[in-house]
This record gives C-alpha cells, sequence and structure tokens, in this order.
C-alpha cells in the first residue's frame, strides 16, 4: 500500500463528513423549528436522522473498508460537533444516540438518514429535506 493512500482516505472522509454536514445544517437553517431538534428530547427521530445520515456518509466512502468503533465515534461526534458549533454537544449527542438506538423514533429516523444520504449522492444532489420537511410538519 502507498504512503499517500491513507492521507487521500482521510480525504474522501472528511469531504463526506464535510457533505453530510452541509446537508444537515441547510435542513435545520430552513426548517420552521429547528430549534425543536434540542428542544425536544423526548422526539429522538431527528436525532436518529443525523446520526444516521453521518453515519452513511462514513460508510460511502468506501464500502469495503473495515470500519471500527473508533471510525464511527470520531466522524459522528466530529459531524454532530460541526452542525452545531460545539464540540461538547457533538460528545454528548453521539453518547445520547447510542443509548438511544432501541427506542423506535430513533431507528426510524437512522433509516430515513441514511437512505436520505446515499439517495443524495447516487443523484449528485445537493439538497436533502427529510429532516426540515419532519421539523416543519408539526411548527
Amino acid at each position: 500500500m502507498w504512503p499517500f493512500s491513507h492521507n487521500g482516505e482521510k480525504r474522501a472522509r472528511k469531504n463526506a463528513l464535510d457533505k453530510a454536514c452541509r446537508l444537515l445544517t441547510m435542513q435545520l437553517l430552513g426548517a420552521k423549528d429547528g430549534d425543536r431538534f434540542i428542544e425536544d428530547e423526548k422526539d429522538l427521530w431527528p436525532l436518529g436522522y443525523c446520526f444516521g445520515l453521518l453515519q452513511a456518509s462514513l460508510e460511502a466512502v468506501d464500502a469495503k473498508a473495515q470500519l471500527g468503533r473508533s471510525d464511527y465515534e470520531s466522524h459522528i461526534t466530529d459531524g454532530f460537533g460541526l452542525v452545531f458549533a460545539d464540540v461538547a454537544f457533538g460528545v454528548i449527542q453521539y453518547r445520547v444516540s447510542l443509548s438511544s438506538m432501541d427506542d423506535p423514533k430513533f431507528h426510524a429516523g437512522r433509516i430515513a438518514g441514511a437512505t436520505e444520504y446515499v439517495q443524495v449522492v447516487n443523484a449528485k444532489a445537493e439538497r436533502a429535506y427529510g429532516l426540515s420537511r419532519y421539523l416543519s410538519a408539526d411548527s
């Protein structure tokens, strides 16, 4: 393996994370009630959506890569931290996500986020809408 391939992988992961963060940020800014993401801790769908989208952005870089827990933790924590401009918030959201894996709403959001990320990448689109639609639906 060439020494520069590791740098290429890091760059690809960073590019994927940047795209995922842009998709999430645009949706939160465009939602009628984006603050609901933070204020309503009983509804875990939005958290699951963000987690799923960030997870898919890591996995889409190389479907054959052997990813470990530290890869997911670093990528998803960094993603939450970038989207909400708060590294500590990213760590908290990652931990809350791990403890919410059995919650049906979290799971549904996670599937929706991952699915939409793959659809956006495959269509070479620049926007996703699932989170903003969800947050705006009950406003």
